[in-house]
């Protein structure tokens, strides 16, 4: 489905911010970090409002570390595991601390948030064993069924691999899983990739892909578990979908859903006229609290 004709009139924020990230150079930028191997080993450190405001907790886990913050009072049973973005390059951010804050104030949900290896130092291989790791710990204190993947761009994409994994291997699968912006298919070799990529303020196509070469290592570029649009569908949790007109990723983000039309498999889709790559974590703009407002549904529905 389309936002479109229930936004209300003044939501334009989000395409004046897209207009201007266009202005900053940020897809250079991109370009340049990946290639100068510019980014931090280490994430952002969580804001000191998040151990103010909810329960923090801090472990180790295969000498990385995962965070889990829940509320303080009435939390809910469900749980999010927080897959980040960042074209598996690129560690958790400022943004995704806020889109973490936001979520849990909307939904009662505590969200646990692993620090996973990234590309070039590591493959999806590590990152695999680590989120494996993860999930599993997670299984010790938690029914499956309260469980929801969520991630954005890469960790959309990794959410969604890695739920195709647990069902090949018949492991217990979580109730839903949430993608926004997701990135599907690490060769972007769609045909109606190059034109949207001359609109898409964020991502630079060559950035990506050297960046989903280097996560893939020896991997086949269309192996579900990097590039999941390639995978079995059947058998998944129910899939919610979130995905702007000026991204490169929306060319698979359709193709995801005539695959998922085609096969009479259920998926809510949410298509939001101009807004930009990961729209949904600049939380301040009324296009992403809307989205935030739709997204906290699914946590109601049965």
């Amino acid at each position: 489905m389309s936002p479109e004709d229930s936004l209300p009139e003044n939501l334009a924020r989000g395409k004046l911010y897209s207009f201007f990230l266009g202005l900053s150079g940020i897809k250079r930028h991109f370009r340049r970090k990946l290639y100068s191997g510019g980014y931090p080993d280490q994430p952002d450190p969580p804001p000191g409002s998040l151990s103010t405001e909810f329960r923090f907790q801090e472990d180790l886990l295969q000498g990385r570390k995962v965070w889990t913050i829940s509320p303080r009072i009435h939390p809910s049973r469900q749980i999010v595991l927080y897959l980040h973005g960042g074209a598996y390059v690129a560690n958790i951010n400022t943004i995704h601390w806020d889109l973490i804050k936001e979520l849990i104030q909307r939904t009662n949900c505590a969200v646990v948030v692993p620090d996973y290896p990234l590309a070039p130092t590591d493959s999806w291989l590590q990152t695999y064993d680590f989120i494996t790791a993860a999930y599993h710990q997670l299984l010790e204190d938690c029914s499956p069924e309260d469980l929801v993947f969520m991630g954005d761009s890469a960790g959309a994409g990794l959410a969604l691999g890695f739920a195709q994994l647990l069902r090949n291997q018949s492991d217990p699968l979580p109730g839903q899983i949430i993608l926004l912006s997701p990135w599907l298919d690490i060769t972007l070799t769609n045909p109606s990739i190059p034109e949207l990529a001359k609109r898409d303020r964020m991502l630079d196509l060559e950035a990506l892909l050297a960046a989903g070469k280097a996560y893939a290592g020896e991997l086949d570029a269309k192996d579900y578990r990097i590039s999941p649009l390639y995978g079995d569908l059947q058998g998944l949790p129910r899939i919610s979908l979130f995905i702007g007109t000026r991204e490169l990723l929306l060319a698979d983000a359709r193709k995801f859903k005539s695959v998922m039309d085609e096969r009479g498999l259920p998926l809510e889709y949410f298509e939001y006229p101009g807004m930009f790559h990961a729209w949904v974590a600049i939380t301040r703009l009324p296009e992403a609290r809307q989205a935030l407002n739709q997204i906290a549904g699914l946590f109601l529905e049965p």
